[in-house]
């Protein structure tokens, strides 16, 4: 219903305001080889997350296999509710190596954490430099990447070990889940890695959001690009429907009261945005699924552990 929703209500607007929407076949060249440039960079650099957070539990991806199932999951994430591409890469390692899916858990919540505390704080400081500038600081908003920074700390430094590990389920599941995350926490160097790695992405998704707004004649500041991709790469958590389609574009409209920009630019930023994530993913997605294809004939399948 979200999604339908969202879907109407866009071609009501389009339809009515279609002179704004004009822009989009105004688009440079320059920007569009750069955002697809900066698309496979984040691909890669997810990749090398998902690479580097299962080495700590004994898997070695061969070959080109990390980049494979990050972008067949993320391909699952644009065409699936409930972030699909999850379950898809949990399914692929169980099956193929034995990851138990309370450890894939503890990766995830890894990945989830990080996001969270990296994207939070740059979309603060974001928001704290326009403010010294003389913007708005939105009050709602400071609160909310506050809380979400504060959440995020909390829960990563939070340890668990009881003496006697419970028999019984769900509580059996959560302690084995709370041991892997913090068997990923005793490696420093492992936790430094994959804080580098998300870093990135947010830094490249800034680069991202600050081109597409130059593509689309709308100037964005840096420190309004960096409040407009923490908050954006926050609401892609929130997976209840297709890649977040609806959600997203619901904040980005928000933003527009502090960044200045109207509700038609913010449409047309984050459909050329997504108009290059998915051109990308239907282009390399069959590659993707013919490599995990191969693999899993070549590898017998173990049982879960």
């Amino acid at each position: 219903m979200i999604l339908v929703s969202f879907l109407a209500w866009t071609a009501w607007y389009v339809i009515g305001h279609r002179d704004e929407f004009a822009a989009i076949t105004r688009i440079p060249l320059l920007t569009l080889v750069t955002l697809y440039i900066l698309f496979a960079l984040m691909i890669a650099a997810n990749g090398l997350f998902l690479r580097e957070v299962v080495k700590a539990f004994d898997i070695d991806l061969k070959g080109v296999e990390w980049l494979a199932i990050v972008i067949a999951s993320s391909f699952a994430n644009y065409f699936l509710p409930a972030r699909g591409g999850a379950g898809l890469r949990a399914l692929y390692l169980l099956r193929l190596y034995g990851f138990p899916l309370t450890d894939f858990v503890a990766t995830l919540g890894a990945m989830y954490l990080i996001h969270v505390v990296v994207n939070g704080l740059l979309a603060l400081a974001g928001m704290i430099v326009i403010y010294l500038e003389g913007g708005h600081f939105d009050f709602v908003l400071g609160v909310f990447f506050a809380i979400a920074i504060a959440c995020g700390c909390g829960a990563m430094g939070l340890r668990y070990q009881p003496r006697t590990p419970p028999e019984r389920f769900p509580m059996r599941q959560i302690a084995r889940t709370l041991a892997g995350w913090q068997r990923l926490c005793q490696n420093r160097w492992l936790m430094a890695k994959l804080l580098g790695l998300t870093l990135f992405v947010a830094l490249a998704t800034v680069c991202q959001s600050k081109a597409a707004f130059a593509g689309c004649s709308q100037p964005l500041s840096w420190a309004g690009a960096c409040v407009y991709a923490g908050s954006k790469n926050l609401a892609l958590l929130v997976s209840l429907t297709p890649g977040s389609l609806g959600i997203v574009e619901a904040m980005s409209i928000y933003l527009g009261r502090v960044l200045d920009y109207s509700t038609a630019q913010a449409l047309l930023v984050q459909g050329l945005i997504r108009g290059v994530a998915i051109s990308s993913l239907l282009c390399a997605g069959p590659w993707a699924f013919l490599t995990l294809n191969s693999r899993r004939r070549e590898r017998p399948q173990m049982r879960t552990p």
